[in-house]
């Protein structure tokens, strides 16, 4: 069974307080070493396992569960939760 939520709520915010608006300079004072970001540029270069194929994305994983923030002009605009497996942009596919 594959798990995956998508937030699109602007009230909605993660335990660290994290939601739609946050900016990506918040999200690495928030996660630290642990965010990885990656861009939309294409299949062959994922940064640490993690791919943007249709829009800029940061993620972290804490065990087999992950959360990605879809960016949009350095601001989250979407919030998924999933199998770590399944983190990145995968265009609501998980």
């Amino acid at each position: 069974t594959i798990i995956s939520v998508r937030v699109n709520e602007p009230t909605a915010r993660t335990a660290s307080g994290v939601g739609v608006g946050t900016s990506v300079a918040s999200l690495q004072r928030v996660y630290g070493l642990g965010l990885v970001t990656d861009r939309a540029d294409g299949t062959e270069s994922p940064t640490d396992g993690l791919l943007a194929l249709y829009q800029d994305v940061a993620a972290v994983k804490r065990g087999d569960r992950a959360i990605t923030f879809l960016l949009d002009q350095e601001k989250v605009v979407s919030i998924k939760i999933s199998e770590a497996e399944f983190w990145g942009d995968d265009e609501g596919c998980a």
